[in-house]
């Protein structure tokens, strides 16, 4: 192997020898792996376009058949099987779901076996509490962290 590996020779390298990498060449890597990933991303939505395109007649027809506009649906072009498969977002319109609770409570229907409330605290608003109500939403609150964003950069562009 060179002295400076390729992105493409790190698939073969062992963790240890990663490991070792000095922090600039790590930073390289990086670096050349988001500009990929950005291609590579580029590349997937201007190939989906042109095949939603491509097949957009077909694939209406065969939701039309299915009878809904979400889910997976199969067809043949040449010697390929197609697949598409959209998935379903569904969201509600929170005004009209409260008219609906207060209709529901007017009949004496239990609210909860119909709509679900989740329950939460903005954390602006948990961090500007006063420390008596603070202390009351404590037990209630779990921080977790997400997936750590890295960055390796030569000390100079700081």
């Amino acid at each position: 192997m060179k002295n400076k590996p390729e992105l493409d020779d790190v698939k073969s390298m062992s963790d240890s020898d990663i490991t070792n990498l000095p922090p600039a060449i790590l930073g390289d890597l990086y670096e050349e792996a988001a500009t990929r990933n950005k291609e590579t991303k580029a590349a997937l939505t201007i190939l989906d376009n042109a095949v939603m395109a491509k097949y957009n007649v077909r694939i209406e027809a065969a939701y039309t058949t299915k009878g809904e506009q979400t889910g997976a649906i199969n067809f043949d072009d040449d010697d390929c099987k197609i697949k598409i498969d959209r998935p379903k977002r569904t969201s509600w319109d929170e005004t009209i779901l409260s008219e609906i609770e207060t209709q529901l409570k007017e009949n004496a229907w239990t609210v909860s076996d119909f709509i679900t409330t989740k329950m939460s605290v903005s954390e602006n608003v948990f961090n500007t509490m006063a420390s008596p109500f603070k202390e009351m939403f404590i037990p209630a609150r779990t921080v977790k962290s997400g997936k750590p964003s890295i960055k390796i950069e030569p000390k100079g562009d700081a």
